[in-house]
C-alpha cells in the first residue's frame, strides 16, 4: 500500500487527454484576408487575431476554406 492509501485517501487515476490539432485555412469576414489557424479540436479558443488586419474576431465568424488534421502535410 502506498502512503496515500494508508492515510485513508484514494488513489486517483490520471486521465490522459488526447489533443487533436487541426489546421484551418480561413477567410476573415472584415478584410477578406486569408489566415492559417491551428486549434485544438476539443477545446478551441473563442477568439483569433487576424494576421492581415490585426482585429480580434470570434473563431466561429471565419469562413473555412480548407481543413486539415495532418500537420505533417502543411496546407501551404
Amino acid at each position: 500500500m502506498r502512503e496515500l492509501e494508508r492515510e485513508g485517501g484514494r488513489r486517483r487515476r490520471q486521465m490522459a487527454l488526447k489533443v487533436i490539432s487541426v489546421e484551418m485555412l480561413c477567410r476573415c469576414p472584415q478584410c477578406r484576408g486569408v489566415n492559417k489557424v491551428v486549434v485544438d479540436w476539443n477545446n478551441p479558443k473563442r477568439y483569433h487575431k487576424c494576421q492581415v488586419c490585426d482585429s480580434l474576431i470570434p473563431l466561429g465568424a471565419y469562413r473555412v476554406i480548407m481543413l486539415n488534421n495532418e500537420l505533417s502535410n502543411p496546407i501551404f
